[in-house]
């Protein structure tokens, strides 16, 4: 007699797995195929990049004679005991206006010499600017360098590559197309490589813009989602940290108290002051007040005072966000300042003027370990002489941590909406 099969040798069982391995051999192609397209449209993607972007890497650049003449300058001389100290006034613009003059010749009248300047790109200035801090034995000398071309006449050059008889639709007139071909018939005109492209960063001219802001902004944003033990996405779109003291606390444990301030007391410390550092952060970006902060900016230097602004890389709500809302508000260029160039300056300054930043100014991150933001690189603002806060209320910033800032003696809080409390500084500023 046969003894009786088990379960396991049963042909329906058999069956079974037969069927079963034959759809684990299907879902290991089906995944090696995902696998294989989905690296086929990264390769894809990647090529269309390096292909389409590789231009970037190349911008117009136009060679000039600049003579670093002092007097041109609005330097009043050279320094002999020392390195002479190049003011933020410097008219590097009569610079190159007087090379391209001396360039292209005949050039009379102020509307054509205007469309002459207009065949560089407004950064030019900022350029050689940056040169001249660089090498300050430049000053005095007559130097050949390459400056940076406007976006309409790089449009050209790269026209006039493949096709040299072709004139593409640009904003040029006839005469800087004309002089646009002098300046090549002479050599003066040539691609070269782009290095700010790697280290420049949002800019409102093509020519200018850079993906290093971009690449610095992303890896400050991870350091700090990672300090915070935090993901990236709970940080741009989350409500980090909780509350760790009551939304209106106006005393430390020491008797410290905050000191409220008055839109006219704070006109006349900006309007003597010799030195202000503006810092914008996400309450000047929630009332729109970017406008509003340029026309106080141009006010108080009509009165000689020296003006900045101080850019946290990740003020606002992701990086670049301040940089993009002064550039439409069209703050120059040459006044915006990165953190690492303008914490050495906070100890001559003074005033500070803080719109609406909060954690990014936070002092607890140097010194209270057991703070959230605990090592986050910050703008030294408590640095200044005179700190001034406008803020809507004493509401604790994203990290849910109060501020420090707000109790030290030289702090004065400026309540209100940013926009209704830059509109009032800006009236007592004119009636003074």
């Amino acid at each position: 007699m046969a003894e009786p099969q088990s379960h396991w040798q049963s042909e329906g069982f058999k069956k079974r797995l037969r069927r079963r391995n034959a759809q684990e051999r299907r879902f290991r192609r089906l995944g090696i195929a995902a696998v294989l397209l989905a690296g086929a449209a990264l390769a894809m993607l990647l090529v269309s990049v390096l292909s389409n972007g590789w231009r970037a890497a190349f911008r117009t650049e136009i060679a000039l004679d600049v003579d670093f003449d002092p007097e041109t300058l609005g330097i009043e001389s050279p320094s002999m005991d020392g390195p002479t100290e190049i003011p933020a006034s410097a008219d590097f613009g009569a610079v190159l206006r007087n090379s391209l003059l001396q360039t292209i010749p005949g050039v009379e009248g102020r509307a054509a010499v205007r469309e002459l300047v207009a065949l560089l790109s407004r950064g030019a200035s900022a350029d050689l600017a940056a040169r001249l801090r660089a090498e300050p034995a430049l000053l005095g000398r007559r130097e050949r360098l390459w400056v940076p071309a406007s976006d309409e006449v790089d449009l050209l050059v790269n026209a006039r590559r493949s096709d040299p008889a072709s004139t593409p639709s640009t904003r040029l007139s006839e005469q800087q197309i004309g002089w646009t071909d002098a300046l090549a018939a002479q050599a003066r005109v040539a691609r070269r490589f782009n290095s700010h492209f790697f280290t420049g960063g949002d800019s409102r001219e093509p020519e200018l813009a850079g993906i290093g802001g971009a690449l610095v902004g992303t890896l400050l944003t991870l350091l700090m989602a990672k300090a915070m033990n935090r993901s990236v996405a709970n940080v741009l779109f989350g409500a980090f940290g909780q509350v760790q003291a009551g939304a209106g606390q106006a005393r430390a444990d020491d008797g410290r108290t905050v000191r409220a301030t008055t839109a006219d007391d704070v006109a006349v410390q900006l309007s003597f002051a010799r030195k202000v550092i503006i810092v914008p952060g996400y309450g000047m970006a929630v009332a729109q007040a970017q406008h509003d902060v340029r026309q106080l900016a141009d006010l108080l230097e009509e009165k000689g005072v020296d003006v900045k602004y101080a850019i946290h890389p990740v003020a606002g709500r992701m990086p670049g966000h301040m940089n993009v809302l002064l550039a439409e508000a069209n703050v120059p260029y040459t006044q915006l300042f990165e953190m690492d160039e303008i914490n050495p300056e906070f100890p001559q300054t003074d005033v500070a003027l803080v719109i609406g930043a909060n954690d990014v100014t936070n002092p607890a991150a140097r010194s209270d370990q057991s703070s959230p933001i605990y090592g986050m690189p910050i703008l030294d603002v408590d640095k200044a002489a005179s700190i001034v806060v406008m803020k809507r209320s004493m509401n604790p910033g994203f990290a849910g941590i109060d501020n420090e800032l707000y109790l030290d003696p030289k702090t004065t809080m400026l309540f209100g909406d940013a926009k209704e409390s830059v509109l009032k500084l800006i009236g007592a500023v004119k009636a003074m």
